[in-house]
């Protein structure tokens, strides 16, 4: 059973455990330096016999100056990481994902390696905000994102692209064994009760790299009217670019 938690909010990452060690990796560096740099100002310049109470004052300013150094660093990683991520979703975002995305197509085309595309999107989201509020649309959007997070590999590169559409880019992946991911996690959000709302669905695409010319164009475009096949012919299923129809046309959504 997937426990679905509450997503972490970045901006109270300032007491995480990373950030922690990166406070405390600054304060033993900058005291050891400041430490190292009074004995030999001290004892070799001033030829002064030092005395361990003399320690003090240049120590506390080292871990002062440590602990500033920290927080810039602990800052930086926090806009970086709000760079990154949708708001609300706390996932990756549509500009980061198409990044990673260019990324991939050339490493894929230099080294002959497999990966997949596979894209979904929420049946009806429109009838649920306006059944229930975009409140609660939001909590919907939320606790998918965590599931499908939850089910993903550690090596699977997970974005909202827009409103209620998502990608997965799975890396050295076969079209079977994304479209097996893909029918998992679509059966997954199938039986999972989204609180007051109940119930949701979601149509998927999945299409694999071809070597003989694919660019991250050319993916979108063909996992996009896969996605788009899978609404028009039912919804709340896979669809492959081995089923798809190129004269389909998108359906509602």
């Amino acid at each position: 059973m997937v426990n679905i938690s509450p997503i972490a909010n970045p901006v109270r990452g300032a007491i995480s455990r990373e950030n922690i060690s990166v406070y405390a990796k600054y304060v033993v560096i900058m005291t050891l330096i400041t430490g190292l740099l009074y004995t030999i100002q001290v004892k070799y310049f001033l030829r002064i016999e030092l005395e361990s109470s003399m320690y003090f004052l240049p120590l506390l300013t080292g871990m002062i100056f440590g602990f500033l150094v920290g927080k810039i660093q602990v800052v930086s990683n926090l806009h970086a990481k709000l760079a990154a991520t949708d708001a609300l979703t706390q996932i990756y975002n549509r500009q980061i994902f198409s990044n990673i995305l260019e990324g991939e197509v050339h490493r894929a085309s230099r080294y002959q390696r497999p990966f997949c595309l596979i894209m979904f999107d929420i049946d009806h989201f429109k009838k649920v905000n306006d059944t229930y509020g975009h409140l609660a649309g939001d909590r919907v959007l939320m606790g998918l994102a965590k599931l499908v997070k939850q089910l993903n590999r550690d090596s699977d590169i997970f974005a909202r692209i827009g409103g209620e559409e998502f990608m997965i880019l799975s890396i050295e992946t076969d079209l079977e064994g994304a479209r097996k991911h893909a029918e998992r996690l679509r059966k997954a959000i199938e039986e999972f009760d989204f609180g007051g709302v109940g119930k949701v669905t979601c149509s998927f695409g999945v299409v694999r790299f071809r070597k003989d010319g694919d660019t991250a164009n050319t993916l979108l475009k063909r996992v996009d009217d896969a996605m788009y096949q899978a609404k028009k012919t039912g919804r709340n299923k896979v669809v492959t670019e081995l089923e798809l129809n190129l004269e389909s046309q998108p359906a509602e959504a």
